[in-house]
């Protein structure tokens, strides 16, 4: 009854409104805007909003409490005649006029879903709910195609001089109003035309365009009869190979569908039309709100059914649809390929300008990190369908749908995703980075805080990928593999992590530690085990004993080769380099300060004000995947509003002023070191970090907790402004904990004009893009919150608030692995000469500079050459006579004369086991075999048996080294920092010239 006095009175205010006609070409006024848009906000929006799913609810409380379907159907048709009428006005103030638009259009589309049909609805139900969708179809076509054409006559450039100046100064006003109307129907559309694929009358043949368009004609249809699930429809959609053609019974139904004329002249007129709104398809989000508002139709169905599994076959044209989606990966690398090439090209015709000549060769690749990953956030389609996949199990995941159904949906698009990523090579390691090391886990980042569905993923086929790129004997393809299982590990399944463990232990081990050519290789492997296994609370006593016997092998092998060398074993390595790699490179535990969704939010929005300013305009959002683990991009990209449908401009003002709270509050409560930089090392620290951050896990991010809060708090003061150097760095990464707060289900708002409507004006130009933001945020709190005259009555939040939130409430990723490059004595480069004259020192080959020695006669090499039967014994003489000479360093001399060694001066290298195991000391298993004898049958029998033996020896020691130092790092990190989360974010050379090129050979080759 409450919505039907209030379909009453909007008629009668918009009729009175209409008459007065005080605004711009006879609408309405500004004043009358806002009342007419905040009447429909308190209302209709908000009692919508507050609407439970159908599916949540029993049906003796659907028909109790729920408004009747007539009289949400009566709304439905007046909006659609309020804004197609001309009470808004063109020339009005753009902001206001879009508030109002977008009311009208999230109402519209919260009845779409209200109002929907159940599988047991009437004829009468389903004819009346299909004509309506058809006029909102018919209403959404036109209104694009008018926006289009007065948008093209505006930009046309052959009008006349006098027209020109005629529309000169409402040219800009009505141009930006056509671009932000058309920017609101995008989500819409991909809504309606989902709706109107499942519901519209089966004569129309609505689905038959829709598939037409997605599958590019390449479809053939199967009459499925009654085992169809939808009512009112009895065709099957399916794909076609690229040399099957289509069968004559669809060709016939094609022939059909084109052919037949309705009797009815507006469905008719409609159905010409219908290509227009489907083409939209093409655009991204979109294609994105289809598939949300598809697959919610086909839970709902099954749900309704009682089914608990998906029946693809049955449901129409769920099969093909998966398949067009399963084409998205291809097109996003090629969009990657062109992004990269157009990026270079502009980057060196901008250098070209900076420089008199060009010095760069033409033939290098260099596009940074940041930009690559924040175009594959921003733009690829596979990262949409993760969060729309997300979004869709988010709202039902609290509803009564059956969670086997829920659960079956899931593994659907996690294999859907599988099979997508499964053709690339695990050779082609730069495409591999973008699977494993962007996409999984970010699909991982996502679904984490669904505990119950990362259990049914396909983990064995995940892991056998990753082994696939460790396998290789390619260095970039094993990095791949480590730093994905090191970031996953603690999201692997138990009873698969024991699977990895065996599989390294039985297969990999030697391969990646002892047997590997590149020390990187080995420096990873190590943190995966250390880091991650050795330390897993999950880790059976089984594994654990297994590892043990690996590292008791590898002491047992040391000493064995140490007794049989009769070397200095202490000269072959030396322990303080042996974690450097790439001669100064090394892995650095690193704190980095969080990344909230607030600050991205309120960024983002700076951009969108500043969006003449190019420099402002290129700044990259998204920059690195740790800082992914609690964001959401496309709500981000879409400035907090719900990016699978239309939402009211109030939210995105109310998610900026609630952003813009709770950086505050984290500032207010920082406790900030003020020497420290944005990524400290582990070793300065903030001991108080975990207790801050317990508050900040505690803070609740409804929605409408801020607004609320402003009719009973009063605002805080601005802060004092700091100096210049200051607000540099008041950076965007914020790593302060924040107090918490009651988060509210409300938002307060005005009844009459409210100041969180108005328009907030731009800044100015700023080093600092989050200070100015925060400036003019204050200060338009302040100004609402001192009107303390208005009447204030409450608008329910969005719910779609709360379909992911766990995500962003996540614990962030504060510490992280990084490449650092140290240079000290220890670690200074050589040149190639330098390299060469350290290895000939090595193994006792004499060698002189300038090199001075004659060359021999190459006829009397007959009978002295490298060929079978070459006593290699002959070299033994040579080594000792160098020795004699002094022309070999004392120290690499020493490694060779076992009489000048003392073995009792060094500790032998052995595996600490202390630590990780229980009565595994490395002490007792020393003194156990250095008691052993060894008989003169395990002695080398010649020097390069001998050469062989201490060439393994120094890759065992080396490997000792590094199991022993890694563990050290890890518990002076743990005596400090407790059992933080630890990520890698190696940057293995993927975005390097070499890399680059290499990956925009493999995508030209993908298919």
């Amino acid at each position: 009854m409450h919505l039907l006095n209030s379909l009453n009175k909007f008629i009668n205010l918009t009729a009175s409104s209409a008459s007065i006609g005080h605004g711009p070409d006879n609408g309405l006024s500004m004043s009358q805007l806002k009342v007419v848009t905040n009447f429909l906000r308190l209302n209709l929006l908000s009692p919508l909003r507050r609407l439970e799913p159908v599916i949540s609810i029993s049906a003796h409380v659907k028909q109790s409490s729920r408004p009747s379907s007539d009289v949400l159907t009566q709304w439905w048709l007046t909006l659609l005649n309020f804004i197609n009428s001309t009470l808004i006005s063109e020339t009005t103030n753009t902001s206001l006029a879009m508030d109002a638009i977008s009311v009208s259009l999230e109402c519209v589309s919260r009845i779409i879903s209200l109002t929907s049909l159940a599988v047991d609805s009437s004829v009468r139900e389903r004819e009346i709910y299909s004509y309506h969708l058809l006029l909102t179809v018919r209403w959404v076509t036109n209104r694009l195609v008018l926006n289009s054409r007065k948008r093209s006559d505006l930009l046309d450039t052959k009008l006349a001089n006098a027209q020109a100046t005629a529309v000169s100064n409402t040219a800009p006003v009505v141009l930006q109003f056509l671009q932000r109307y058309t920017e609101l129907l995008t989500p819409l559309i991909g809504k309606v035309i989902a709706f109107a694929f499942c519901y519209l009358s089966d004569e129309l043949h609505y689905d038959f365009e829709v598939i037409k368009f997605i599958s590019r004609g390449r479809f053939d249809i199967k009459d499925i009869g009654d085992t169809v699930l939808l009512p009112d429809r009895s065709k099957q959609f399916c794909a076609l190979d690229h040399a099957a053609s289509q069968s004559e019974y669809t060709v016939g139904l094609v022939e059909e569908f084109n052919t037949t004329k309705l009797a009815d002249p507006m469905p008719q007129e409609t159905k010409k039309v219908f290509p227009i709104m489907i083409s939209y398809l093409q655009n991204p989000q979109v294609v994105t709100t289809f598939l949300f508002h598809y697959w919610s139709i086909v839970l709902i169905t099954h749900h309704q059914l009682g089914l608990q599994s998906l029946d693809v076959e049955n449901f129409p044209g769920f099969s093909l649809i998966s398949q067009f989606c399963s084409t998205s990966l291809k097109a996003d690398l090629e969009r990657l390929s062109r992004f990269i090439k157009a990026q270079d090209k502009q980057e060196k015709h901008e250098s070209s300008l900076l420089k008199a000549t060009e010095t760069s060769n033409p033939s290098q690749i260099n596009v940074s990190r940041e930009k690559i990953i924040n175009f594959i956030f921003t733009k690829f389609h596979a990262i949409r369908l993760i969060e729309s996949t997300r979004s869709v199990v988010g709202f039902f995941h609290t509803t009564s749908i059956d969670k086997k159904l829920l659960s079956s949906f899931f593994s659907y698009q996690e294999r859907s995703f599988l099979k997508i990523c499964s053709v690339i090579s695990a050779y082609e390691s730069w495409m591999a980075n973008i699977i494993f090391n962007i996409l999984l886990q970010f699909f991982i980042f996502h679904f984490d805080t669904l505990p119950e569905l990362i259990e049914v993923m396909s983990w064995h086929e995940w892991i056998e990928g990753i082994f696939g790129t460790l396998k290789t004997f390619n260095a970039d393809s094993q990095l791949v593999g480590l730093i994905c299982l090191f970031n996953v590990w603690n999201t692997i399944p138990i009873n698969h992590r024991n699977d990895v463990i065996d599989a390294l232990v039985d297969g990999l081990w030697d391969l990646l530690s002892v047997d590997t050519d590149f020390h990187i290789i080995n420096i990873l492997f190590h943190k995966l085990i250390v880091f991650k296994i050795l330390t897993d609370q999950n880790l059976n006593e089984d594994r654990r004993q297994t590892i043990k016997r690996k590292l008791n092998s590898i002491n047992e092998e040391v000493l064995r080769l140490i007794n049989a060398s009769k070397c200095d074993y202490a000269k072959l390595v030396d322990e303080k380099t042996v974690l450097y790699f790439h001669t100064n490179n090394a892995l650095m535990l690193e704190r980095q300060e969080p990344l909230f969704e607030d600050d991205l939010l309120l960024i983002n929005q700076y951009k969108h004000s500043e969006a003449n300013n190019r420099n402002i305009n290129n700044t990259s959002l998204f920059t690195n995947i740790s800082r992914m683990n609690n964001i959401r991009p496309a709500v981000v990209i879409c400035r907090g509003k719900n990016p699978f449908d239309v939402s009211d401009e109030l939210v995105t003002r109310a998610a900026l002023l609630i952003a813009q709270k709770n950086k505050t509050k984290r500032e207010s409560g920082a406790i900030r070191d003020t020497g420290s930089s944005s990524a400290s090392s582990v070793h300065s620290n903030n001991t108080l970090e975990n207790g801050n951050f317990k508050q900040y896990n505690e803070l609740k991010f409804g929605l409408g907790a801020l607004l609320s809060g402003f009719s009973e708090e009063k605002p805080e003061p601005p802060t004092k402004q700091s100096p210049a150097n200051n607000k540099r760095r008041d950076s965007v990464v914020s790593g302060s904990t924040t107090d918490t707060f009651e988060a509210q289900e409300m938002i307060s708002m005005y009844s009459t004009v409210s100041s969180v409507a108005s328009n907030s004006s731009k800044s100015e130009s700023s080093e600092d893009l989050l200070y100015k933001l925060s400036q003019k945020s204050r200060s338009h709190v302040v100004s609402t919150s001192d009107n303390d005259t208005t009447k204030k009555r409450k608008l329910m939040a969005p719910p779609e608030s709360k379909f992911t939130k766990d995500i962003v409430s996540k614990e962030p990723i504060r510490y992280l692995f990084k490449t650092v490059t140290i240079n000290s004595q220890v670690t200074q480069k050589k040149n190639m000469i330098d390299k060469i004259q350290d290895y000939n020192k090595k193994w006792g080959v004499q060698s002189a500079n300038p090199y001075d020695k004659p060359l021999p006669n190459p006829f009397s090499l007959s009978s002295d050459t490298l060929l079978d039967g070459f006593d290699f014994d002959s070299l033994a003489p040579t080594i000792e006579e160098l020795q004699q000479l002094n022309l070999v360093e004392d120290c690499v001399a020493k490694v060779y004369d076992n009489e000048t060694s003392n073995e009792d001066d060094h500790t032998i290298p052995q595996i600490d086991l202390s630590q990780f195991f229980n009565g595994g000391s490395f002490v007792e298993s020393n003194e156990l075999h250095e008691k052993r004898e060894y008989s003169q049958n395990n002695e080398p029998a010649t020097n390069v048996g001998r050469m062989k033996l201490i060439t393994r020896l120094a890759k065992l020691i080396k490997v000792t080294h590094t199991f022993n130092l890694t563990s050290k790092e890890f518990f002076e990190f743990r005596k400090v920092n407790g059992d933080n989360l630890i990520y890698m974010e190696l940057d293995p050379g993927f975005y390097q010239n070499h890399s680059l090129n290499k990956g925009l050979l493999a995508i030209s080759s993908y298919k």
